[in-house]
């Protein structure tokens, strides 16, 4: 019986020295302090090389964390092709990062993967109510902006296209130059897991000024409330400054566009 504790002290100890071993080899990115219970954790991020580009400043591969001043490592570790960042912005529980707590049990650490060409997407590193460091969950979700709710918190999220398309529609007899924009939504997090929210996206759509209400925009962006998506979020916005008039129309699939689809039209003067 005394042969098993042993053993976990012994692995323990040489664990504790392998973090440290490669704390001493890699070099600071970023840190931020975490506030739980009377608890303080510092959450470190370090990368392999001494000197980065600007833009690759913050990123980095490994991530510690100090309980009374003894660097461990997290589990994070094992995927050392990734780099990372601290999601930007401060709030009751994190200094440098977003920090969401989710249930009792669970506090949400966000964080960004690096995801060139495009935007960084969401990374979570969950912590349990002692601040000790429990799963890691690599997300698809590219985001830009996270907002606490009363059950977690949801992000502002898009499908990343290299092939943006855009071209000339002529609609009521005018010629307009248009764009393919990206459709954002907004997604939360619960202990439920991850759920579009329909409400939400609308009342953050930058284009909400085009549809007569909530519902009008859920009919047009194909809202299915069964499987919880939109169906037609390819976003296309057409412009006439001749006319002074800007349009939008929502479809599912490209096409070449004639003019006679459900454009939604205003004047630029009304924005």
């Amino acid at each position: 019986m005394i042969l098993l504790p042993l053993i976990f002290a012994a692995m323990s100890a040489l664990a504790a020295t392998e973090a440290l071993n490669t704390f001493e080899k890699t070099f600071p990115r970023d840190n931020t302090f975490i506030y739980h219970n009377g608890k303080r954790l510092e959450l470190m991020l370090r990368g392999y090389s001494k000197y980065t580009e600007p833009n690759e400043r913050g990123f980095g591969e490994y991530f510690f964390y100090r309980l009374k001043d003894r660097p461990k490592l997290f589990t994070l570790n094992e995927l050392r092709s990734d780099s990372f960042k601290f999601f930007p912005g401060t709030g009751s529980l994190c200094t440098k990062t977003l920090c969401y707590q989710i249930d009792q049990n669970n506090i949400a650490v966000l964080l960004l993967k690096e995801n060139r060409p495009f935007k960084e997407k969401l990374t979570i590193q969950f912590l349990d109510s002692t601040l000790a460091p429990k799963s890691f969950l690599e997300t698809d979700y590219v985001t830009d902006k996270a907002v606490r709710r009363v059950d977690g918190f949801a992000i502002r999220t898009w499908t990343e296209s290299l092939d943006k398309d855009m071209g000339q529609v002529k609609i009521e007899n005018e010629d307009y130059i248009y764009q393919e924009r990206e459709f954002p939504k907004w997604v939360g997090y619960s202990s439920r897991g991850f759920e579009v929210l329909p409400q939400d996206t609308f009342v953050n759509f930058p284009w909400k000024r085009f549809f007569q209400d909530e519902a009008d925009f859920l009919t047009a962006a194909g809202w299915n409330a069964t499987d919880k998506k939109f169906t037609k979020s390819l976003l296309l916005v057409a412009v006439n400054h001749k006319v002074q008039k800007r349009c939008i129309y929502l479809t599912d699939v490209k096409q070449k566009y004639t003019g006679s689809e459900a454009w939604r039209c205003q004047t630029i003067k009304a924005e």
